[in-house]
């Protein structure tokens, strides 16, 4: 009897609880939440949660987004898309026990989830997707045992999946993706069955690392049409057991590490729609048993290693929208009966090994809007039939042995918006109708053969953002109709024939350009000034062609890699101050004069070669280092002072370094000869230095000259600079390097202020007989 009353007792409890906890302490326990919350646009809660308030006590059901049960208290919280930010520590759970349905979705809550939510044993539908919940999911939700929908869609989740969520066995419903799971210590094996489960969404946020093989307890969720565990990290075999999932009509498995053949008890999977296995390493051939799969609309098998053949029985699945067999070891021909699939709309079969020609077949899937064949070994003329696709987006047909001229009946594709018909061995003209192409964002006709000229019509096509007609025998001037593309961002006529000036005109209109690729043709006339005014512009290149003049002072703010080598340009290389991005640039094989401005001073030295009026030394170092680490230039403010202490340190440090050219000429050799003397020193006496030209000499002597004046120690003794400028320029030197690779600032001289002046006699003194001596061709020792 005792028994009984105390059961009786227990039972009630539950509705003793519910009764005690009144509206009021409901209300109060949520404006308390609500006090914690932000939003995106101020640091107080959202002016649609004015409702919630301590004076409106009265009408908690009222409030906004709360909904209330026959008792008068909260059965539901509806916050979904109100750009909250909050967390849930605040919250109040044992508050709530009649609350069926938590909507917090969409907003940026933050911070673990509580394990007190288990205390919610009415809750029947949770949504916190799309916030920023972070740390594990708490075992105890298993607690909430009515629960029926049950989304964490896109956190910051972490750790293992509890295995206590396959508890929740009146689930239906269950989101975990986008998340950053991540444990080596995750056991499927302790997860049970899930019968009333149909919708399964697992796939992550990045490449979290499960470490484990398809999980098993998948297959006791008979009920399932809807599993997605894309983007983990599964590794093995596709088991055998999915084929017991026959209510199953959508598939995803991609980017894993799934291995070996797709198992024939697939096959079995016949409500299957969409089955995407994209991106793993499965192998073999294509099984004959998709065409079981008579209700696909999707199949994705791309990035694979799957072999032999496309199977023939594909044509017998006739509600295929989208097919992606791409980047695969396929070969062999394009099955004709693929022109059975009258549903068609994506067919990608690119980086593939498929051969022979397009089946004329393919001609039928007049629904088509994406054709991929790029990179294969198809071979023959494009085929005419391609006008009969008139709601083609995008047809590449890259990378192929097509060859022939473009069929001028492609303006009849009025829909196309992307065309990429480069590397392949067409030739002929550029159609005209390319011009009725209105739509067209993305043209690609580079290395063919194409000739003579582009079509003026092309400009029509003033949506383009993409030209590439690269590495063709196109001839002739650039078209003022090209400055119609105003929306181009990038454009690479290089490789061409092209004569002509590139007009201001031409390029006034390309504001959105960045890339910018003219190099390897016939241009000439001067680079156009108002090429500075393209503000986007990140890569200019127009060398080797046949461009005079000087460099304009401004090519682009933006502009990070510029290679204007290989003209006829002249003048001074500008400063470029503005240009901080600079990062990639060539200058080499001009008529350029003048020194190379201090912007450069981290310059290797090829992007220089070839100007022998340019004067001035870079630094040792294999790449250009970025703008941002050069010294920052003196203001105006103290020019005046700055330049008397300029003055007073260059002259010496010009002599210096000159100084130390012609020290490391004759020690270079002597060492040299000193080295033949202990291995060879019979022969010593026959060994001289090779005399140096008549201008080799004259040329010693004038910079050891002008060096030991300029660091005598009297300054009012030492030449001026325009002194020694004068005098050096009246004698012709080659633009050399320095002196055998070695940088001047690796030599461990004293510093000049240092030196007395009876040092400087004695140095000045020796070196200029020296140097006498190693100009008339005499042995330095």
């Amino acid at each position: 009897m005792t028994f009984l009353y105390m059961l009786l007792l227990l039972s009630a409890f539950p509705l003793i609880k519910t009764t005690s906890i009144s509206p009021r302490q409901q209300a109060e326990s949520l404006v308390k939440w609500k006090d914690d919350f932000s939003s995106s646009s101020s640091s107080s809660p959202p002016s649609l949660l004015n409702s919630w308030s301590l004076t409106n006590l009265n009408s908690l059901c009222n409030w906004t987004a709360i909904s209330c049960s026959k008792t008068r208290t909260v059965s539901k919280i509806d916050l979904s898309n109100m750009h909250i930010f909050g967390s849930l520590s605040l919250f109040g759970f044992p508050l709530f026990p009649n609350l069926t349905h938590f909507n917090l979705s969409g907003n940026n809550f933050e911070g673990r989830i509580p394990y007190a939510i288990g205390n919610l044993s009415r809750l029947t539908s949770l949504d916190l997707g799309n916030n920023s919940f972070d740390e594990e999911i708490p075992s105890e939700i298993d607690q909430a045992t009515e629960l029926q929908y049950l989304n964490l869609r896109n956190n910051s989740l972490s750790g293992t999946i509890p295995y206590q969520l396959s508890n929740l066995q009146k689930v239906w419903y269950m989101d975990l993706g986008f998340n950053y799971f991540f444990s080596a210590d995750q056991d499927w094996s302790e997860f049970a069955g899930m019968p009333s489960l149909t919708y399964l969404a697992m796939s992550t946020q990045d490449d979290n690392l499960y470490h484990s093989e398809f999980p098993e307890f998948i297959s006791q969720c008979r009920n399932l049409t809807f599993l997605n565990f894309s983007q983990n990290n599964l590794k093995g075999q596709i088991p055998p057991s999915i084929g017991q999932l026959r209510e199953l009509q959508y598939l995803d498995l991609s980017n894993n590490f799934l291995d070996s053949s797709i198992p024939s008890e697939l096959g079995l999977c016949t409500n299957l729609t969409h089955l995407s296995l994209a991106s793993n390493k499965l192998n073999g051939e294509l099984p004959l048993f998709l065409s079981n799969l008579n209700n696909l609309v999707e199949l994705n098998l791309a990035d694979n290693r799957f072999s032999g053949t496309i199977p023939d029985n594909i044509g017998l699945i006739s509600g295929l929208q989208h097919i992606d067999l791409g980047m695969n070891l396929l070969e062999g021909e394009i099955p004709l009966s693929i022109g059975q699939l009258r549903e068609l709309q994506y067919l990608g079969l690119s980086y593939n090994s498929l051969n022979s020609s397009i089946p004329s077949e393919l001609g039928l899937c007049t629904n088509l809007t994406h054709l991929s064949l790029a990179s294969n070994k198809l071979n023959g003329e494009l085929p005419l039939f391609l006008s009969n696709l008139n709601n083609l987006v995008e047809l590449s047909l890259a990378d192929n042995r097509f060859s022939g001229t473009i069929p001028d009946n492609i303006g009849l594709i009025s829909s196309l918006q992307h065309i990429d018909l480069g590397m392949n061995l067409l030739e002929g003209h550029i159609p005209l109708s390319i011009g009725q192409l209105r739509e067209l964002q993305y043209l690609d006709l580079s290395y063919n053969s194409l000739n003579p000229s582009i079509p003026s019509e092309l400009g029509l096509c003033t949506d383009l953002t993409h030209l590439s007609l690269s590495s063709n025998k196109l001839n002739g001037e650039l078209p003022l109709s090209l400055s119609n593309l105003n929306n181009l961002v990038e454009l690479g006529l290089d490789n061409n024939l092209f004569t002509g000036q590139i007009l201001p005109s031409l390029v006034s209109n390309w504001t959105k350009m960045v890339f910018l690729q003219l190099q390897s043709n016939e241009l000439s006339g001067e680079i156009p000034q108002n090429l500075g005014k393209l503000s986007q512009l990140e890569l200019l290149d127009l060398s080797y062609n046949n461009l005079k003049g000087v460099i304009p002072r401004i090519l682009g703010l933006r502009l990070k890699v510029l290679n204007i080598s290989h003209n006829h340009l002249s003048g001074q290389i500008p400063s470029f101050v503005d240009m901080l991005l600079l990062r990639d640039f060539n200058f080499s094989y001009n008529n350029l004069t003048g020194p190379i401005p201090e912007v450069f001073v981290w310059a290797p030295e090829n992007a220089f070669v070839g100007n022998s009026g340019l004067c001035g030394y870079v630094k040792c170092v294999d790449s250009v280092t970025p703008r941002h680490n050069i010294p920052p230039r003196h203001n105006r403010n103290s020019e005046k002072s700055n330049k008397r202490v300029l003055i007073g340190i260059l002259v010496p440090v010009c002599g210096l370094l000159m100084v130390t050219t012609v020290i490391g000429l004759m020690f270079r050799k002597k060492s040299s000869l000193v080295l033949n003397k202990v291995n060879t020193s019979e022969n010593f006496e026959n060994q001289r230095l090779e005399p140096p030209t008549n201008e080799s000499a004259k040329a010693v002597v004038l910079v050891v000259t002008m060096a030991l004046a300029c660091i005598r120690t009297r300054p009012s003794s030492r030449p001026t600079m325009l002194f020694v400028a004068q005098k050096l320029s009246a004698q012709t030197l080659p633009c050399l390097p320095e002196p055998f690779g070695l940088c001047l600032y690796s030599l461990n001289l004293q510093q000049p202020e240092l030196l007395s002046h009876s040092h400087y006699s004695t140095i000045e003194d020796t070196l200029t007989r020296q140097s006498v001596k190693l100009a008339n061709g005499e042995v330095v020792e």
